[in-house]
């Protein structure tokens, strides 16, 4: 399954997160504000709620890190971890 773009004639809600939120989060809500893809087809790709995925947007509750991989893998992005350099 694969990401769908808006209808053209869709006028787009606010992707605007909240002040407060985590990057990834962050992250997720400017790319799908980016690509112009419905949250209900990231939502289909990934397996997690739309609901959940507004109410990360508004700093309501915070995600998981396994439903945060698996947004990110939905849009065509890979979670990788790093050892820190010292």
């Amino acid at each position: 399954m694969s990401l769908r773009k808006t209808a053209p004639t869709h006028v787009p809600r606010d992707t605007e997160c909240a002040k407060y939120v985590h990057p990834f989060v962050r992250l997720i809500w400017d790319t799908i504000a980016e690509r112009e893809v419905s949250v209900r087809s990231v939502s289909d790709v990934s397996g997690i709620d739309p609901h959940s995925l507004r109410h990360w947007r508004r700093g309501k509750t915070g995600p998981r890190i396994a439903h945060v991989e698996a947004v990110l893998n939905a849009l065509g992005y890979r979670l990788v971890i790093e050892e820190i350099e010292k």
